[in-house]
C-alpha cells in the first residue's frame, strides 16, 4: 500500500474526505462538517514513511485529525494571548477551503507570515472575516501576534561541525519557525558569534542559526537544511538566509558533498 491508501484506511472512520493531485502528488483532506481543510505533500514525507511506516502513518494521521477538529467559530475577543504568528511558504494557500481570505504580512520570498489562534493541541489559521468580528485591526494583530511570541521560551541545541557552530531552537511547540521574527533575540545571537550570520526556516518545527566560520559552513548548512525539508510536517523552504539586524538575503548554496561527518 502506499501513503494515500494508508491514511485514507486511518482516516476513513471520520467525516473527512481527500482529494489528491497526482500533478503536484498532494493529498488534501476535508472536514466535511466545517469545511477545513489540509494538505500533504507527499515527496516530502516519503522518506519518514520508508524509514518507518507505521509510527509515520499514526503520526501523519494524528496532524491531520487534530488539524481538521478546529470548530470554525472561535473568536479572538478575549483570546488575544492566545493569538501567534506562524511562518509559511509563499506557495501556501491564502485563503481557507471555504473561500475565506487569511490575514497574511509579506516576510521574504520564500516565505509569508499567517496568524494563529491556539486551541491547545492544535490551532486555527485566522482569515480576515475572523479578525473584523472580533474588532482588531491587522496591524493591532501583528503586534499582538508579536508580542505574545516574546513571551515564550527560546532555547537552544549546539552542534559543532567542521569548526561551524550551529543552534538548533526545536520545542515542537508549533512556533519554532515563527521565531525567526524575534530580532531582538537574533541580533543578541549575533552579537555572540564569530563569523557570518545564516539562519534557515525548513519546516515550521524549526529554526536553525548557524555561525560560518569557513566555506564548509555553507555547505553543512545546506544539508542540513534539505534534511530538514523533506522530514518536517509543514515543509517552508530548503534555502537558508543571511541575517544581518533584521535583514534576511536569501543564499543559494550548492551542497557538494552529503558526508559531512
Amino acid at each position: 500500500m502506499d501513503i494515500k491508501d494508508l491514511l485514507d484506511g486511518q482516516l476513513g472512520k471520520h467525516r473527512f474526505t481527500s482529494e489528491f493531485d497526482p500533478e503536484k502528488n498532494t493529498l488534501r483532506y476535508i472536514n466535511s462538517d466545517n469545511g477545513a481543510g489540509v494538505t500533504l505533500e507527499l515527496n516530502a514525507l516519503k522518506s519518514r514513511f520508508e524509514e518507518n511506516q507505521s509510527h509515520a502513518i499514526d503520526e501523519i494521521a494524528y496532524y491531520v485529525e487534530e488539524s481538521l477538529r478546529v470548530s470554525g467559530d472561535e473568536l479572538l475577543s478575549g483570546n488575544e494571548n492566545a493569538i501567534f504568528p506562524v511562518i509559511r511558504s509563499t506557495s501556501f494557500p491564502t485563503e481557507s477551503r471555504a473561500g475565506k481570505p487569511f490575514v497574511v504580512t509579506a516576510h521574504t520570498a520564500e516565505t509569508t507570515i499567517y496568524y494563529a489562534l491556539d486551541l491547545g493541541n492544535r490551532y486555527k489559521l485566522i482569515d480576515k472575516e475572523l479578525c473584523q468580528e472580533s474588532g482588531l485591526s491587522e496591524e493591532k494583530l501583528h503586534r499582538q501576534a508579536l508580542a505574545n511570541l516574546r513571551n515564550i521560551p527560546f532555547s537552544e541545541k549546539k552542534d559543532t561541525v567542521r569548526g561551524n557552530d550551529y543552534y538548533f531552537v526545536s520545542t515542537n511547540d508549533g512556533y519554532d519557525a515563527s521565531r525567526i521574527l524575534l530580532t531582538d533575540t537574533l541580533d543578541q545571537m549575533k552579537s555572540k558569534l564569530h563569523g557570518t550570520m545564516a539562519v534557515a526556516v525548513p519546516h515550521q518545527d524549526v529554526l536553525i542559526i548557524a555561525d560560518i566560520i569557513n566555506e564548509q559552513g555553507y555547505d553543512i548548512l545546506a544539508h542540513l537544511t534539505m534534511k530538514f525539508f523533506t522530514e518536517g510536517n509543514v515543509p517552508i523552504t530548503s534555502l537558508s538566509f543571511l541575517y544581518d539586524h533584521g535583514e534576511l538575503e536569501p543564499i543559494f548554496i550548492l551542497a557538494k558533498s552529503s558526508n559531512q561527518k
